[in-house]
């Protein structure tokens, strides 16, 4: 997890499977404190928490992931050095053979580098393909902005199957994380 996001991630993940191992990467090490404190995520085997700058990590990290999950803002803005074509080869390099990528743009606040741009979207999934990526697909559910990219190509799922298994993981999703 790149830009651990006060531990939210993490404490969704542990959901699913807390056996998973677990690298999370914040350059604020107060975003460890508060996932500590508020959000249940202890350090354990399983659980890495790792102060240090995202784009740095995976210039010096030699570890590769199933999946990679881009999650750092700067305020409100995703910072200009992750939306760069060098950030996405770097995390494609990082990424196991099946790898995916899943990215939380979050469309309501504004892109450091694009945001005088009308085309952000188009951009970003053009920077994304750059970098080598075979398939993406946007998830607008509730309007949270998600993207996935996969180092492979994805059979594209008709749009019927798209909203039935969308549905389903949309209320998998609240039924453990509720908004209120």
């Amino acid at each position: 997890i790149l830009g651990a996001g006060a531990g939210e991630n993490i404490r969704q993940l542990r959901v699913i499977n807390k056996e998973l191992d677990i690298t999370a990467i914040d350059i604020n090490p107060e975003v460890f404190e508060i996932a500590c404190k508020f959000f249940d995520v202890e350090k354990s085997k399983n659980i890495h928490l790792i102060v240090f700058d995202a784009m740095e990590f995976l210039i010096q990290t030699k570890d590769i992931y199933d999946c990679i999950i881009v999650d750092v803002y700067k305020g409100d803005s995703i910072p200009y050095n992750c939306l760069t074509k060098e950030f996405f080869e770097l995390i494609y390099t990082h990424l196991s053979s099946e790898g995916m990528l899943f990215m939380n743009t979050n469309f309501t606040g504004k892109f450091e580098k694009f945001e005088k741009r009308d085309n952000v979207l188009w951009d970003l999934q053009s920077t994304i393909y750059a970098a080598g990526f075979q398939s993406m697909y946007r998830n607008d559910i509730n309007n949270m902005g998600i993207h996935y990219a996969f180092k492979q190509k994805i059979a594209k799922i008709s749009e019927n199957k798209s909203n039935e298994k969308k549905n389903k993981v949309t209320n998998i999703f609240f039924e453990n994380f509720p908004l209120n």
